[in-house]
């Protein structure tokens, strides 16, 4: 594990993470995985990536499941991890664009719906697109003029998840509801010490 200042850079506070074994996800979300290898590094990479896995991930990498079927969190992260150190060399800066390339693809299916909205239709409904793919969790949204603001509750993600899929969400919804020059920030985070993860979005 990469460490920095006893935190690990991928998972984050190891003891805050006893949800990944609680929480389920919606397997669209794994599918968008084995999309995104092929389209960043090719049909090949991605055959000889899947090789490397253990049995388990394996299958849930190759597969196609019912796009709302439920799946454990963990796995999901597990197949994250292994993308992280396999293709990115554990760089964390490499690890932001993945979020929002996932969040992209996840999103391509509703890209006309999202250009009959605004940002501030879409971003004042966290909570409800939240219960879309987690099975716990909740999301207060509060959403001003052409600001947004998101705090995380009742649930951890891994300080990926956190710090880079979900500001990558945030960032993706609001470009394709129509917001510009759209900036993302994550000023607090659970595993940087803060009682709750809060999400800051301004567009023009």
């Amino acid at each position: 594990m990469t460490q920095s200042s006893g935190v690990d850079l991928f998972w984050g506070a190891l003891e805050k993470l006893s949800d990944l074994d609680r929480v389920r996800c919606k397997a669209n979300l794994l599918s968008t995985r084995r999309r995104y290898v092929i389209q960043r590094w090719g049909k090949d990479a991605s055959e000889h990536f899947s090789a490397s896995l253990p049995e388990g991930l394996r299958r849930s990498y190759e597969s196609t499941p019912m796009p709302f079927t439920w799946l454990p969190m963990r796995r999901l992260c597990d197949i994250d991890y292994a993308i992280w150190q396999r293709f990115m060399n554990g760089s964390v800066d490499e690890m932001r664009g993945f979020g929002s390339a996932v969040a992209s693809l996840d999103l391509d299916m509703y890209r006309a719906f999202f250009r009959i909205g605004t940002p501030e239709f879409f971003l004042s409904r966290g909570g409800a697109v939240l219960r879309l793919y987690f099975s716990e969790g909740a999301i207060t949204s509060v959403v001003e003029g052409r600001v947004g603001r998101h705090v995380l509750k009742d649930i951890v993600f891994p300080a990926y998840m956190c710090r880079d899929g979900i500001s990558g969400y945030v960032d993706c919804v609001t470009r394709a509801s129509g917001g510009r020059e759209v900036r993302v920030a994550h000023p607090t985070c659970v595993h940087r010490g803060d009682a709750e993860c809060t999400y800051e979005v301004r567009w023009s």
